[in-house]
């Protein structure tokens, strides 16, 4: 075998244990360091551009991404209300616009 892969063997076994003993937190933070090495966001024409919408907005649409349930919502609303000088509604409902008409 290459003394090259010889060398390269042995430096693969070494960074494995090193990684073994390290702080599962620091490996996954490096991990997605690793990944975001670009300065710019990669961003598509439908992205969705929080800098360009209010904060209401940015949480409708979070909260509808990610199909967060209104309880879960009415608590970031109330904590964003007490603990900042931001407005927001006080209820899920109207942030998100639900109707109050009953479906038939």
């Amino acid at each position: 075998m290459p003394r090259e892969a010889v060398e390269e063997m042995e430096c693969a076994s070494i960074a494995l244990r090193a990684e073994d003993e390290a702080d599962p937190e620091d490996i996954v933070l490096g991990d997605v360091y690793a990944i975001d090495d670009d300065d710019e966001p990669e961003t598509d024409s439908n992205d969705f551009v929080m800098q360009d919408n209010t904060l209401e907005d940015c949480l409708r649409y979070v909260a509808l991404r990610g199909n967060v349930p209104h309880s879960t919502l009415n608590l970031f609303l109330q904590i964003i209300r007490e603990k900042t000088n931001m407005w927001v509604p006080k209820d899920a409902r109207t942030l998100l616009r639900t109707s109050r008409e009953k479906k038939s």
